[in-house]
């Protein structure tokens, strides 16, 4: 069956596969394979049914972030963006420590941005940061993104200032819950950083 596989015979090689799971049961690599095989010849719905299969089975294998990958991207070149970032997301909680995570929070990121859903932090209720009010701070620096409340805390932390804390909205136009929040926590004084 691999060397019909490799002769790029996918057909036969696909029937042949078959037989080998009929008589001998399925192998991560036969199972790859067989996707493979489907995909080749066309079959991309066949395809991706083996590689879902494939993910159920063997959802913390090595191929599994591949597949997840190659869910994600084509569900974002079919502009399934919401389903794409679902793909994303699950690459970089699964496989936490590969140069991959990296790239599928940002592809993540980036179909919401392309779904319209621009706060690819999800809904906040509460500026990013206030759950490091440990002591009461005197002033909290609110800032529309995060690189920019990132970059305050380092400021603030290479100065060695005290009481002063960033926290970050995700945007100009923040939901009403932060609102609230903001309402509630009345105590601090804010200054306001725009972009």
């Amino acid at each position: 069956a691999k060397v019909r596989y490799r002769q790029r015979y996918y057909h036969q090689a696909k029937l042949l596969f078959q037989k080998w799971v009929d008589n001998y049961g399925n192998t991560r690599d036969v199972m790859m394979l067989q996707a493979r095989c489907f995909r080749y010849m066309g079959y991309v719905k066949a395809a991706n049914e083996k590689y879902k299969e494939f993910l159920e089975t063997y959802p913390r294998a090595s191929k599994s972030r591949d597949i997840l990958w190659l869910m994600g991207w084509q569900n974002e070149m079919r502009g399934a963006y919401t389903s794409a970032a679902d793909y994303y997301e699950k690459v970089y909680t699964r496989f936490k420590r590969n140069n991959r995570a990296i790239l599928a929070y940002w592809r993540k990121g980036y179909c919401l941005y392309k779904d319209k859903k621009y706060q690819a932090w999800g809904r906040l209720r509460q500026p990013l940061g206030a759950w490091r009010f440990k002591s009461s701070p005197q002033v909290v620096v609110v800032v529309e993104g995060m690189f920019d409340m990132l970059m305050f805390a380092q400021a603030i932390h290479d100065q060695q200032i005290e009481n002063i804390l960033p926290v970050f909205t995700g945007g100009a136009s923040v939901s009403w819950s932060m609102q609230q929040w903001f309402k509630e926590h009345n105590q601090y004084g804010y200054v306001l950083v725009p972009d």
